[in-house]
C-alpha cells in the first residue's frame, strides 16, 4: 500500500496508470495476462487506524482467495463464480489539507499536516507487502 498526494495520476482512464517504481517492478515480475486488482481509497486518516489497515489487507486476501491469511480476521463465504487475483495492490490517497481541517473543526480537534498523515501511514503499513 502506498500514499499519494499527487491525485492526478491515477486518474481512472483507458491508458496506463502511473505507478511508484516499486509497485510497476512487481507488476512487471508477472506474467501476461496475469488478473491484478487495484484497492484505492481516498480518506482523511487523520490519523489512521488499524481499521484503515484492515480493510486493505481483508479485501487483499480475500480477492486472491486466500481466506487462511496472516492478516485476516476471520474466514468469509466467497462466491465460487468471483475470480480469484494473483496481485492485490492498495494505494490510499489522503485527503487534503483543507478538506481535513474542515472536517476536523467540527468536532473540535486539530487536523495533522499532509506529510504527517502520509508518514504515519507508511509506518503503519510498512509490515505489509
Amino acid at each position: 500500500m502506498d500514499t499519494f498526494s499527487d491525485k492526478e495520476s491515477l486518474a481512472v482512464h483507458d491508458g496506463p496508470i502511473d505507478l511508484p517504481d516499486y509497485l510497476s517492478a512487481r507488476l512487471d515480475n508477472l506474467p501476461a495476462g496475469t488478473r491484478v486488482a487495484l484497492l484505492v481509497m481516498l480518506g482523511s486518516v487523520c490519523p489512521i487506524t488499524v481499521g484503515h489497515v484492515a480493510m486493505f489487507t481483508e479485501a487483499r486476501a480475500f480477492l486472491k482467495n486466500n481466506a487462511q491469511g496472516p492478516d485476516v480476521v476471520r474466514p468469509w463465504p466467497r462466491s465460487a463464480s468471483l475470480e480469484v487475483f494473483a496481485e492485490v495492490l492498495g494505494l490510499l490517497y489522503p485527503n487534503d489539507g483543507y478538506f481535513v481541517t474542515r472536517k476536523l473543526k467540527r468536532t473540535g480537534e486539530q487536523a495533522l499536516q499532509l506529510r504527517y498523515r502520509e508518514q504515519l501511514t507508511r509506518a503503519a503499513v510498512a509490515e505489509h507487502d
